[in-house]
Formats: C-alpha cells, sequence, structure tokens
C-alpha cells in the first residue's frame, strides 16, 4: 500500500514537518544542508516500522513526540511517545474514522501495524534481517558484513529451498524424536508388561470377587435381618420386665377372690347387726311402755273406773304379750350378734375390706390387662422359638462380616487395577501412534530428498557455493 503522508512531530529537529512521497514509479529525494533533519526522517519512520526509541529522538523541550503515516485509502498510523514515557502507545484511524489504541507491546511491533504497513523483518536460519529501510551510508543487506553461509541462506530463501532444508531438519528432528519416544514406548511397555505379569492372578480374583460380591449380598441381608432380631429381642425384653411386673402384681393380690367372700360376707353382717339394733331400740321401748303400765295400775288400784282401767290393762297384757314375743325375737338376734361376733373375731382385720373392695375392682381391671398380657406372652413364646430358629440358621453372621470387609478391600484393589489397565491402554495407543509417525516420515523423508534432488538438477548451480551440479556426487549427498 502506497505512502501517502508524513507527518512528523516533536522528533530531533523536525516541529512539525509535512512529506508527500512522489508517486509510484518515482523518486523522492530529500536535499539540504548538513544537520538539517533528513536522517531524522529515516529514523522516524525506523521508529513507526521498526520500533527502535532512542532518548535524543525527542526533541529539546517538547513534551512529546508524534510520527503520523497517511496511506492512500486513507488509513493512518500514528506513533506516539512522551518524554516521561507515561504514554507510549500506536493508534491505527481507520477510513471510516474508528480509532483502535494499541499499547503494552514491549519492544516489538504489534500485528495490527505491520498488516497495514507490511514492513517487517525477514527471518533467515534465526537471523532478523531488515531489508526495508538502510540508515545513512549503510550497503544493501547482501554486502553488508555477514558471514558466507548466512548469504547463502539468504539466497536460499529467495530461491525457495530454506523452507525445504528446515523441512528436513525438521522432519528429521521429528525422526529422532519419534524413535527416542519409540525407544522410550518399548522400554515403558517391557515395564507395563513386567507389571502385568504381576498381576496374572486378576482373573481369578475377578471370579473370586463376584463370589465375594454374593456373600456380600447375603451378608446385607443377613445383617438386615441380624437388625430385625435385635430390634424383637429388646421388644422381648421388654415384654419378659411387663410380664415379670404383671406377675409380681398377680401374686401380691391372689388372694383377692377370698378378699371379695370376706367383704359379701362382712355386708351381711352390717345388715343383720343393723336390723338387730332395730329390734333392740323398739325392745327397749316396749319396756318402759310396761313399766309405765305397772305404774298406772299401782296408782288406780281401788278406784273408780277399774273397769276402764281393765280394759286397759287388757290391752297393756295384749302389749306385753307382743314384747314377749319381740324379746324372743332379741335373743335370736343376740345368739345371731354373737355368731357374727365369732365370725368376726376368725376374721380378725376385716375391716380393712372395704379398701380390699375398692382394690379389688382396680385388680379385676389389672386382671384383664394380665389375661392379655399373658396371649401375647405366648405369642411372643412362639415368635422367639421362630426367631431362635433363624438365629442358629444364621449363626456364620460374624464371618459374614469378616467377607464383607474382605469384600471391600478386594474392590478397592480392583478400582487401581482398573485405572493402571486404562493407563495400559493409553500407552499402547501411544506407541501405535509414534510407531505410524514415524514410518510416515521415514517415507515423507525419501520423498523430500527427491524433490530436493530433482529442484538442484533443474538449477544446475549450488545455491550455497555457485558452482556447476555434478549429478554423481549430488546423488551422494543427497
Amino acid at each position: 500500500m502506497q505512502i501517502k503522508r508524513i507527518t512528523i512531530e516533536n522528533f530531533q529537529s523536525h516541529v512539525k514537518t509535512v512529506i508527500e512521497p512522489a508517486p509510484v514509479g518515482q523518486l523522492t529525494a530529500l536535499t539540504g544542508q548538513s544537520d538539517t533533519g533528513k536522517t531524522a526522517v529515516i529514523r522516524a519512520l525506523r521508529w513507526v516500522f521498526y520500533n527502535t526509541w532512542d532518548a535524543s529522538y525527542m526533541r529539546h523541550g517538547a513534551k512529546f513526540a508524534r510520527v503520523t503515516v497517511e496511506y492512500e485509502d486513507g488509513t493512518k498510523v500514528i506513533r506516539e511517545r512522551s518524554r516521561s514515557g507515561s504514554a507510549n502507545f500506536y493508534e491505527i484511524i481507520w477510513p471510516d474514522g474508528n480509532k483502535t489504541h494499541l499499547a503494552r507491546f514491549g519492544g516489538t511491533v504489534p500485528l495490527e501495524v505491520r498488516e497495514i504497513t507490511g514492513v517487517s523483518p525477514m527471518t533467515v536460519a534465526d537471523m532478523d534481517i531488515n531489508i526495508n529501510l538502510a540508515e545513512q551510508g549503510e550497503p544493501w543487506f547482501l554486502g553488508r558484513p555477514v558471514s558466507a553461509p548466512a548469504r547463502a541462506k539468504v539466497l536460499g530463501k529467495l530461491a525457495g529451498t530454506e523452507e525445504v532444508d528446515m523441512a528436513a531438519r525438521g522432519v528429521a528432528t521429528d525422526i529422532l524424536r519419534g524413535r527416542q519416544e519409540e525407544k522410550k514406548l518399548v522400554t515403558e511397555l517391557a515395564g507395563l508388561d513386567e507389571q502385568i505379569r504381576k498381576f496374572d492372578y486378576l482373573p481369578e480374583m475377578a471370579e473370586h470377587i463376584e463370589e465375594i460380591e454374593k456373600v456380600l449380598v447375603r451378608a446385607r441381608e443377613t445383617q438386615g435381618r441380624r437388625d430385625k432380631l435385635v430390634q424383637l429381642r429388646r421388644m422381648l425384653l421388654a415384654l419378659d420386665t411387663s410380664i415379670e411386673a404383671a406377675r409380681t402384681v398377680i401374686q401380691r393380690w391372689q388372694y383377692i377372690e377370698l378378699a371379695e367372700h370376706v367383704v359379701s360376707d362382712m355386708e351381711k353382717v352390717k345388715e343383720r347387726n343393723s336390723t338387730l339394733q332395730k329390734l333392740a331400740q323398739r325392745l327397749r321401748d316396749a319396756e318402759d311402755g310396761i313399766g309405765q303400765s305397772s305404774a298406772v295400775i299401782k296408782k288406780y288400784v281401788g278406784l273408780q273406773g277399774a273397769e276402764e282401767e281393765i280394759k286397759k290393762a287388757s290391752a297393756q297384757a295384749d302389749r306385753r304379750e307382743r314384747l314377749l314375743k319381740l324379746k324372743i325375737a332379741l335373743c335370736s338376734a343376740d345368739q345371731g350378734i354373737r355368731a357374727a361376733t365369732a365370725t368376726m373375731n376368725r376374721w380378725t382385720g376385716v375391716e380393712l375390706a372395704g379398701e380390699y373392695a375398692d382394690r379389688g375392682q382396680k385388680i379385676g381391671e389389672r386382671r384383664a390387662v394380665v389375661a392379655r398380657l399373658g396371649s401375647l406372652l405366648k405369642q411372643i413364646d412362639a415368635a422367639i422359638q421362630k426367631n431362635e430358629i433363624a438365629r442358629c440358621r444364621w449363626a456364620q453372621a460374624g464371618e459374614s462380616e469378616e467377607l464383607l470387609f474382605k469384600a471391600v478391600v478386594v474392590r478397592e484393589k480392583r478400582t487401581v487395577i482398573s485405572g493402571l489397565a486404562l493407563k495400559l491402554r493409553n500407552l499402547d495407543n501411544d506407541a501405535r501412534k509414534a510407531r505410524d509417525a514415524a514410518f510416515y516420515w521415514e517415507q515423507r523423508v525419501g520423498d523430500l530428498e527427491g524433490a530436493y534432488r530433482d529442484e538442484l538438477t533443474a538449477l544446475g548451480r549450488c545455491p550455497v557455493c555457485g558452482g556447476d551440479i555434478d549429478i554423481q556426487r549430488l546423488k551422494e549427498v543427497v
């Protein structure tokens, strides 16, 4: 792309200089006396194209230095730096007015700038040669004080043989690296084969692991049954405790039926005693009436109205007969009281029968609970017998736990072995790829050597020494 305008500001002796180069096919010449800034123009361009900076480039008294290169399509490349170095950047202004700010690029030129200018060092045999700009008095690049091999490499670069040499060297390096890698992989494969032979027992162990996994499943089932048995055993112990407490209560109240009979007899005795007390009171009332009647009779003896008194006496006589009958009944009651007293003497302590009666009702309720517990106890006894049979059947649960632990260990080993097997398969794949690559590059080297020989034969001259090509010597060398 052709440069349309160059603007240099505060660069050495230039305050602001604008240069418009001649069109394509014409020559632009800078003339003038010494120390007028002709060389500074080349230095300014080298600063833009190669990013070569020196503190003397800043004009004395200026705060910044700037070089702007404008191309024919309107693109501008600006290189600016402040005296303190705080501002040091490239800026690209595109034809549409957009801007791209580039900073922190070190000692190189950003790729975006090189793509616009088309200027970059040419790399030949690890050497960077700037062929676009030359200092004052500097010869063209092949005339510079460089070694003959370097010049030959430059010519080879121009003739296109440099790429073939680089490809051949790269192929040789790749072949050597591939062979070294192959040897390394062969050694590793031998070591891995030796390690694999150490694990010849794995198939047998895999079968053993499968058997152990089956045992593990059965052991887990056994563990679940064992947990259920332990839970049932705890329930059984709790029921045994409850049954023992119930038995104690039953033994404590085993005479409750006798107490009920005593309570019943005492109620009857109380009723008879109450009846006798009522009869005794009536007897005492009758005796008092007889005494009063006797006193009245004595008082009215010989008096007029004896007939009436006789009638009264007759009535009193009838009453006396009734009282005699009551007395006989009282005697019978006394005999009954004495019999009841004897019965009470035989049942000393029966005065607590009322309390016993209250407790008897509660005991009746408890007897119902005990009856239910007895039925439950029978069911539990049957369950215990059944669980005892199961416990005998699973007596080897301890061995199952040991097998379970061994199975876990074996499973961990199996995981490690699986990882080693995967790594071995990866190494086999890498070795196979390395062999394929080595075989490919061995064939490729032959093809490249033939192409190189044909190219030299077609040229007729050696690009290094400039001599004629000898077919016989060329076959010996290539």
